[in-house]
């Protein structure tokens, strides 16, 4: 059977309690107007949403055998998933559900950032170059030197 998450309508407040066939879309819906009320605000004003099974990051990663668990991270086999979980811990690395709720929406926009500059800089050298100027102007275009000698060159292109 699917799980289902319901959403309340009043305080679009999300809930998984309710497993039911799929089979019938007027009886679960019907079920769910009848038999659940939100924890939030106790409204009984419900929409369907089929989800898959919540996973985390490292839920997949994990194979037992005759050798213990296979940790794809680690690239090894140990004896537990808590000995994994010890030694990703010790090494810095930090499991994916326990990251900030926009990680990924601000690393990506300091990445379009860092390559908007590093756009902007080659436009900048080779409006240069097109204007008939001469490598060494294309180059101070490039990297002024006031940037080279601040060390903002020097993050504009370092990985």
């Amino acid at each position: 059977m699917p799980i289902y998450n319901f959403k309340c309508k009043e305080c679009e407040h999300f809930q998984d309690e309710l497993f039911l066939s799929w089979m019938n879309t007027e009886k679960r819906q019907a079920a769910a107007n009848e038999e659940m009320t939100c924890n939030r605000c106790k409204a009984q004003s419900w929409l369907s949403v089929l989800s898959v099974p919540n996973l985390d990051s490292t839920s997949q990663t994990h194979r037992l055998d005759k050798h213990g668990y296979l940790s794809q991270a680690l690239g090894r086999y140990v004896s537990s998933r808590k000995e994994e979980e010890r030694i990703m811990a010790k090494r810095g690395f930090v499991c994916e559900a326990d990251m900030p709720a926009h990680f990924w929406e601000d690393k990506s926009a300091a990445i379009q950032e860092k390559n908007n500059e590093q756009d902007a800089a080659v436009k900048r050298y080779t409006d240069v170059i097109d204007r008939g100027g001469s490598k060494e102007e294309a180059v101070e275009a490039l990297a002024p030197t006031q940037e080279i000698l601040s060390g903002k060159t020097d993050k504009l292109w370092s990985e």
